[in-house]
Parts: structure tokens; sequence; C-alpha cells
């Protein structure tokens, strides 16, 4: 778990697709990703791993809520 108060990246997602969120994830924590299957084992990848703290707002208006959430929120 992510210490309290520590938030490494933070994206609003009205009107993005799931890749274009994965890309701001990414840029916010500081890995290369161009999708949401780079971005996760770009994160999979990380030595040591420690834990992040990311702020998603405004899914229910994202372009595809159900898929941002099931192919990249959750896997997060």
């Amino acid at each position: 778990m992510c210490p309290l108060g520590v938030i490494n990246g933070r994206v609003h997602v009205r009107g993005r697709t799931v890749d274009e969120v994965a890309a701001v994830v990414a840029r916010e924590v500081g890995i290369e990703a161009d999708g949401s299957d780079s971005l996760l084992v770009g994160l999979s990848d990380r030595t040591p791993s420690p834990p992040l703290g990311v702020v998603v707002d405004a899914v229910d208006e994202a372009a595809a809520p159900e898929r941002l959430v099931r192919d990249l929120l959750v896997p997060l």
C-alpha cells in the first residue's frame, strides 16, 4: 500500500480512451508506455516495485467507462 497522502499521478479521464488514460498515467508515474498493456508491463518490471498512488477522476465520463475499469483500473 502507498504511504498515506502520497500521490504519484493524477488524471482526469473525461472523454478519454483506455489507451489515452494509460499514456497519461504512464507519463505521471515516469514510465514509458503507449497503451494499457505496456503500462501494466512497465509497472510490473519496476525493481524494486514501490507502491504508487494514482488519482483517476471522472471515470464515469470516460469514452468507455466499463472498459477502462475492466482493462486498466482493476489490473492496476
